[in-house]
């Protein structure tokens, strides 16, 4: 073989060689780390009534196309409550840039009257925080059935996308909310 056949050949190669190793890596079933969500995914999305961000309590409207991260739980808010409405304040200040497009609420199915009260104190420490009173026909979308308070991505259609368990490491829910920001 001549050496300008064996550099046809080489560049030949060269050339195909990308489009030869992803379906050889697909076919043993390799798949990259890193494109799962940390938190769960509602399959399929659960419709909130678009009413609902349209006046949380104490505010005057909701801005379209903002994302909603929501504490949701059935009753007051505890001290548990607490410190996870202070966790998603940490993860919206450390979005940085993309802090304006995410807004924070927390949601219970107790009576207007019974949230302002609870509101007036969380908002002491976090004055942009807003609430929402959930009716009984919307309990199924947050789980307010169930015990404990839970955070969910709400994407800006008003359709709950992703569930967190209450002990879901920040970092998790950081990294989906920035990849959602990204490709949204």
């Amino acid at each position: 073989m001549t050496p300008a056949r064996r550099t046809l050949l080489a560049v030949i190669a060269a050339c195909a060689l990308p489009f030869a190793v992803p379906p050889l890596l697909h076919a043993v079933g390799w798949h990259p780390a890193g494109g799962k969500p940390h938190g769960e995914l509602m399959q399929p999305p659960r419709p909130l009534p678009a009413t609902l961000f349209a006046a949380p309590l104490g505010t005057a409207t909701d801005i379209p196309g903002r994302w909603h991260l929501v504490v949701a739980g059935a009753g007051a808010c505890d001290v548990d409550c607490r410190k996870l409405i202070d966790a998603v304040r940490r993860i919206q200040v450390a979005l940085y840039k993309d802090m304006e497009r995410v807004d924070r609420y927390w949601a219970s199915d107790l009576a207007p009257d019974a949230i302002a009260g609870d509101l007036a104190r969380l908002r002491q420490s976090q004055p942009d925080l807003h609430a929402l009173h959930i009716e009984p026909p919307q309990r199924s979308a947050l789980d307010l059935d169930q015990a404990g308070h839970r955070l969910y991505l709400v994407d800006p259609a008003g359709r709950v996308v992703m569930r967190y368990a209450a002990d879901e490491p920040l970092r998790g829910v950081l990294e989906d909310l920035q990849r959602l920001l990204r490709f949204s």
